[in-house]
């Protein structure tokens, strides 16, 4: 019999925290690059714009391996799909290529070898309720593609751009747990990291630290894409001019070596919605908020809460 068989939702832990080290690795090369950009600004005769574009050259391998990562998390994510269905269906070769004697006694599910990933696209809308797009389809055998060619051959001319990277993460994210709920999902996988655990044992809110974390990793992403890309993804205008959300930094302030030049790298992420006069929605906490138009005597900011009349950030009416 076949025994320790993976479940839809282990297929789909593994898949999400590949795009969150994919993710993770971006940030961390944006952060690297934004330093010496400064560098640049301050000594140019250290830093050139010359040596400035080298950067991403000598990262190349870091940007190769994190789209590989991307490429597992696509087979992670539509294995997951097919196992919703039966797990038996990912099941690769004919029983007479099946492991030794596993007629004869209990073995494990791993011990088979599952079906190619050129395949996946098939079996998935041959057995899913819902079919991927098209366009997903073709954006994956390119990413298949490419990623094969990275790993397999030696080619100066092909390199991973760091928007490509993103834009690859996000169009994963979007088309298998849903449009523009990234943001959401890295706050969920940063709860159940072990950073989050180790910390959650020691101060009062370690979520400081997630929210920390979106507000730094946000506003590095949302800097070096193009606006066309942040507002597809993010649902934010990084053209218009937004406010800090009290709600997130009351929240990063619990934070126990919180520093107020931590908001130094966060841009504001309140921005007003279309819908409805006074209303402000944050990219980061998803809360929305009612302001009035008149800002505070105190601080002069559009802060004065619709409710109560009050300043969130001042408290005084």
């Amino acid at each position: 019999m076949i025994i320790d068989i993976p479940s839809s939702s282990s297929f789909e832990n593994v898949a999400n925290n590949l795009l969150l080290s994919a993710w993770q690795n971006l940030v961390k090369l944006f952060k690297s690059y934004e330093k010496f950009e400064e560098l640049k600004h301050y000594d140019p005769d250290l830093i050139d714009q010359e040596k400035l574009d080298m950067f991403w050259r000598f990262e190349r391998p870091i940007l190769d391996s994190s789209l590989s990562l991307v490429q597992q998390a696509v087979e992670f994510y539509l294995k997951g799909r097919i196992v919703g269905v039966s797990p038996f269906l990912i099941i690769g070769k004919e029983p007479r290529h099946w492991p030794n004697g596993c007629n004869k006694t209990d073995i494990s599910f791993s011990e088979f070898r599952t079906i190619d990933a050129q395949d996946l696209i098939k079996v998935h809308d041959t057995v899913a309720e819902n079919k991927l797009s098209p366009t997903f389809a073709n954006f994956y055998s390119e990413l298949r593609k490419k990623r094969n060619a990275i790993m397999h051959t030696v080619d100066s001319n092909l390199t991973v751009a760091p928007e490509e990277l993103a834009t690859s993460i996000l169009t994963v994210h979007s088309e298998m747990i849903g449009e523009r709920r990234w943001i959401k999902s890295l706050v969920s996988l940063l709860r159940s990291s072990t950073q989050y655990h180790i910390l959650k044992d020691g101060v009062s809110d370690s979520d400081s630290y997630v929210y920390a974390e979106c507000h730094e990793d946000f506003a590095l992403v949302v800097n070096n894409l193009k606006p066309s890309l942040v507002k597809k993804f993010f649902n934010f205008d990084k053209k218009t001019t937004s406010l800090e959300c009290h709600h997130c930094i009351g929240i990063i302030e619990n934070c126990e070596f919180y520093d107020t030049k931590w908001l130094d790298d966060y841009i504001p992420t309140l921005q007003k919605l279309e819908t409805e006069i006074g209303r402000y929605r944050c990219a980061i906490c998803e809360n929305e908020f009612y302001f009035d138009s008149t800002p505070c005597e105190d601080c002069d900011r559009i802060s004065i809460a619709s409710e109560d009349g009050k300043c969130v950030w001042c408290k005084d009416s």
